[in-house]
């Protein structure tokens, strides 16, 4: 066994050397790029060591499998956590634990014993004995725990122990394969938990009523949530029937978020992966393009801006990505014959072929539909009210994918073109950015109105580990006078 562990670390060595990337750093604990710091003890020493009521306590909003997934009737890890007893691909029942049911129910009160325990700080991958773990979240909270936030999770679970300090700092846990516009109301459960928390608290301690405000970071898709939430609070999803007031009801409770890499134009990425599965790692089972297509939240990744994103191969002609008849006719997803298969798991008592497609189709549509509406919402220009200031890290480094090709009769989705990016979200999708190639202004055009955006070098994940994020956010955290400000760097149309 333990020239076994040798040769999968060899191994792994090796494909990072041939490669010449740097996700191998992710894999092997304790392993960092060895990058120049500031001395943040130095800059932000004194701000750590004051505990008082000024300082808000931050909320932590992960984004797509950025939650632990536990089955509460066997009590298996779905999702987090890699081992023998994890769930494999290649099992019927476990392609139905962690898809999304596709029979018809309804999408919002339906329960599958499915929930959310907690945000991934890291992910575990046991392999022959070996243990890998993937940094997820780690470095956003050690971002936090530098700044003298006290995550109540770490320290309930006596994982760091923080003597007699309060907590600060709260992960949000969520099922990311479900709507955003849903979880955005667990956001508000969640909120208003640890209000009445921290009010507890800081009367035992302070012997004061104060009123409470949080700080949220989200990375990802779960600034889509966060966005979601300002806007229409405890709403929950638009529909036909439930159009939702832009009250900004959520920001009652928030004033300052920090959003990184989150898609607010989509990605390109999540199309692809409807169409073509999904890889986590090199060392995991992929996940079947039947078992992605299945999540309602995948599709509200998709691409969303002004302009066309996917083109016909042959004629050129750009094609509507939110049109079931698209997918059925390019054979996208859960319409892809060769998915069939899937869907027979997914579907045990549906004998026709037939059937399950009719089946797969009404799902497809119907999150299509909530994802065009969940975007509209989010589009809709409006400045939040005075007092919550939202503020943006990007990725603009590497080539990202922005539009793609399908050929019909091979039923492929090819890259066709690449913009600065993280390798995942583009800048221009981070941004929001409505300009046209037709009607294109030097001036930036979105229905964000942030009050700043910094600019980072590395990929999706890669741009927590940056020391200029570290530092910047400690400083929007801690020491930023513009707190509450009304004052934009942005200003749309």
């Amino acid at each position: 066994m333990t020239k076994l562990r040798l040769v999968l670390l060899l191994c792994l060595f090796v494909l990072a050397g041939y490669f010449g990337r740097p996700w191998i750093d992710q894999f092997i604990p304790g392993r960092v790029t060895k990058k120049d710091m500031p001395e943040l003890d130095a800059i932000y020493g004194q701000s750590v060591k004051r505990e008082n009521v000024i300082r808000n306590p931050v909320i932590v909003v992960p984004g797509m499998m950025g939650s632990k997934l536990m089955d509460r009737t066997s009590g298996r890890t779905v999702w987090g956590v890699f081992d023998s007893q994890s769930i494999d691909v290649d099992k019927p029942d476990d392609v139905r634990l962690l898809s999304f049911p596709i029979d018809g129910s309804n999408l919002d009160q339906f329960d599958d014993g499915v929930h959310a325990a907690g945000v991934l700080d890291s992910l575990t991958v046991n392999i022959a004995g070996i243990e890998l773990a993937q940094r997820a979240y780690l470095n956003i909270l050690r971002m936090l725990g530098v700044g003298g936030y006290r995550d109540q999770e770490l320290g309930l679970s006596g994982a760091i122990d923080y003597g007699n300090a309060h907590y600060t700092c709260f992960q949000f846990p969520y099922d990311w394969r479900r709507d955003n516009a849903y979880n955005a109301t667990k956001l508000h459960q969640f909120l208003q938990e640890k209000k009445a928390y921290v009010q507890a608290e800081r009367k035992r301690k302070f012997g004061i009523d104060a009123p409470v405000k949080f700080d949220i970071v989200a990375h990802s898709m779960g600034g889509l949530v966060t966005r979601y939430y300002l806007r229409y609070g405890n709403q929950g999803p638009p529909s036909d029937s439930n159009v939702p007031e832009l009250n900004w009801s959520g920001c009652e409770d928030i004033d300052r978020v920090i959003l990184i890499g989150t898609p607010n134009n989509g990605s390109a990425k999540s199309l692809v992966s409807t169409h073509e599965g999904f890889s986590f790692s090199i060392v995991l089972k992929s996940f079947p393009a039947g078992m992605v297509a299945t999540l309602p939240s995948i599709y509200q990744l998709l691409p969303s801006g002004p302009e066309a994103v996917v083109f016909d191969e042959q004629s050129g002609q750009p094609l509507n990505h939110y049109d079931v008849e698209t997918w059925d006719q390019r054979g996208w997803g859960l319409l892809n014959p060769d998915q069939d298969s899937i869907l027979q798991q997914l579907l045990p008592g549906v004998d026709s072929a037939q059937q399950r497609r009719a089946f797969a189709k009404a799902h497809t549509q119907e999150c299509l539909e909530r994802a065009y509406r969940f975007h509209y919402a989010l589009n809709v220009d409006a400045s939040p009210p005075e007092g919550t200031s939202i503020h943006l890290f990007a990725g603009d480094a590497i080539p990202t994918v922005d539009t793609l090709t399908s050929n019909l009769e091979a039923r492929t989705l090819s890259p066709r073109s690449k913009l600065p990016g993280d390798r995942t979200v583009t800048r221009k999708s981070a941004l929001a950015d409505q300009r046209t190639t037709g009607n294109w202004t030097p001036q930036l055009q979105s229905p964000v109105h942030f009050r700043d955006v910094r600019f980072l070098f590395d990929d999706h994940f890669g741009l927590t580990r940056e020391a200029e994020f570290t530092d910047n956010a400690l400083y929007l955290l801690l020491e930023d006078p513009l707190k509450s400000s009304p004052a934009r760097l942005v200003q749309p149309r």
